[in-house]
């Protein structure tokens, strides 16, 4: 640790994100395990042909079927690579997501707003799970309402009572840590996530990674089975129709945001350990 450098600069976090996005590419391609760039690293490859020049993450997705391939083989991830999700072996406790990290274990990485959890990371790639979801609009809204139950007990066990002034607050942050665990809560947000198989559906979403509400209802046929698109200096695989799905989550997407919007929207400490 008393060699661990403490801080980076935005263009080599970007450098070894993109670098641990090759190796993971590499190994997915040898394990025919099927993946798409998503989020603002899907907009980068589009409008910039890498990582959009403020962003500080990498996203990817995959549906629930390839997912299932990568817990797997999870243990042939070459060093100091290890995917962490929750019921793996290896994964905190603590760990608060639906979603699956890959980290580089020869870095520390402790996020602000999840520090009082005490879980301790690397730098990572985020990968978020593709499931089926209804065309029936009344079946939509309940499926919808079930999830998103879960999703406002997981937000009370992650918020810390200390900092919080609203006693009404405080009484919902007690009964819910007096009466679930995070575990349970993501257990059963897990279950209710794949009550429709994507293989019969014909439209799909990302519940890893949307908790405040339902807004990414796609199109099965946009998403899936994409080409490849430069970035950087390499090749990953995109979504297959990525105009109408960086169209459906962000709008005009091409525009640049306003200058004071451009930046990255994460708070953390990182250290390089190696």
């Amino acid at each position: 640790m008393d060699e661990a450098r403490s801080s980076i600069s935005l263009e080599e976090l970007q450098q070894r994100l993109t670098n641990m996005m090759f190796e993971l590419h590499t190994f997915l391609e040898e394990q025919q395990i099927e993946y798409f760039l998503w989020a603002g690293t899907m907009l980068g490859a589009v409008r910039h042909k890498g990582f959009i020049p403020w962003d500080d993450d990498l996203d990817i997705g995959m549906t629930r079927e390839n997912f299932r391939k990568l817990l797997a083989v999870a243990d042939k991830l070459p060093e100091p690579y290890k995917l962490r999700f929750p019921g793996l072996k290896g994964t905190n406790s603590n760990y608060p997501y639906l979603y699956a990290k890959l980290e580089d274990t020869s870095t520390l990485l402790i996020e602000e707003d999840i520090k009082h959890l005490q879980v301790q990371s690397g730098m990572y790639i985020d990968i978020f799970v593709f499931d089926g979801f209804p065309e029936n609009k009344i079946l939509g809204r309940l499926h919808t309402f079930r999830f998103m139950y879960w999703m406002q007990i997981r937000m009370l066990l992650l918020m810390d009572p200390g900092k919080s002034r609203n006693k009404g607050k405080q009484i919902l942050i007690q009964w819910a840590r007096k009466h679930y665990s995070l575990q349970q809560v993501l257990e059963r947000a897990m279950i209710i996530s794949q009550r429709y198989s994507l293989e019969k559906m014909k439209l799909i979403t990302n519940y890893s990674g949307v908790y405040d509400e339902m807004n990414v209802i796609l199109k099965k046929e946009d998403v899936v089975g994409g080409e490849y698109y430069l970035f950087g200096k390499h090749e990953f695989r995109g979504l297959k129709n990525p105009d109408a799905v960086l169209t459906s989550v962000y709008g005009d997407y091409r525009k640049l945001p306003p200058e004071e919007e451009r930046q990255g929207h994460h708070r953390y400490q990182l250290k390089i350990l190696k």
